[in-house]
Order: structure tokens, then C-alpha cells, then sequence
């Protein structure tokens, strides 16, 4: 059975912090996700489709070209409205770039699959 969110990362940007970009894809099950940790922000821009995303109390519903960023820190959402929906994530962490895989890990494509950062379950 297939998540609820499947992502294949792009690529990670180092410098003061580390910034992972994934292209994802998103069903239209009921997804809640539990927190990242401290600091983490999501920033989406949705490139086909229509979703629910957000902060799980007060997410928002996109169609595609629109942009929403909110602290993936804190419970959150990814639902697909009708039909399954794709867009581009970049996930930020405040962590030093130094603690991270060295930058080459990302330049291997990666099958598109379900990724701890973007995974969601049925709720």
C-alpha cells in the first residue's frame, strides 16, 4: 500500500542551515503528520492539482502555481482534493550543514518513494 505522501529528493543546499528540495506527490487519503523537530519550516509550491496543506488545526486549500509555508514543527497535513496532486517541497532545518551527508548523496537520483521528512499517515 503506498503512503498517503511519496517524495524523491532533489537536492540538499548547504550553508548556515540545510535545505532539502523534494518533488512530491500527494494522495487524497486523510494524512497527518506529527511534528519535525524544532525549527523545521515546509515551504510548498503546488505544480498540479488541488490540496489541503498546513497546520493541522487551520490548514489551506491550493490549486496548482499557489505557495504555502508553515512550520513543520507542529502538527500539519497534506490531503489531495479529488484527484492526486504534485508539487515542489522545500524542507528548511536550522541545524548546522556541517551534521549533514556532504552534499555528492544528493546528486544520485532517487526513485520516487515514501521519505521519513514527508511521510504521512492515514488519520
Amino acid at each position: 500500500m503506498r503512503g498517503a505522501v511519496t517524495a524523491r529528493l532533489l537536492d540538499r543546499i548547504h550553508g548556515q542551515a540545510l535545505a532539502e528540495l523534494y518533488e512530491v506527490t500527494f494522495s487524497t487519503r486523510a494524512p497527518r503528520a506529527g511534528p519535525h523537530p524544532a525549527g523545521v519550516v515546509e515551504s510548498l509550491i503546488l505544480t498540479a492539482g488541488r490540496l489541503r496543506a498546513g497546520r493541522a488545526e487551520h490548514p489551506v486549500e491550493l490549486s496548482a502555481g499557489d505557495f504555502v509555508r508553515f512550520p513543520g514543527d507542529v502538527p500539519y497535513l497534506y490531503q489531495a482534493i479529488g484527484a492526486p496532486a504534485r508539487g515542489i517541497l522545500m524542507m528548511s532545518h536550522p541545524w548546522p550543514a556541517r551534521a549533514w551527508p556532504s552534499p555528492a548523496m544528493a546528486a544520485e537520483p532517487r526513485p520516487l518513494t515514501e521519505s521519513a521528512p514527508c511521510s504521512a499517515s492515514a488519520g
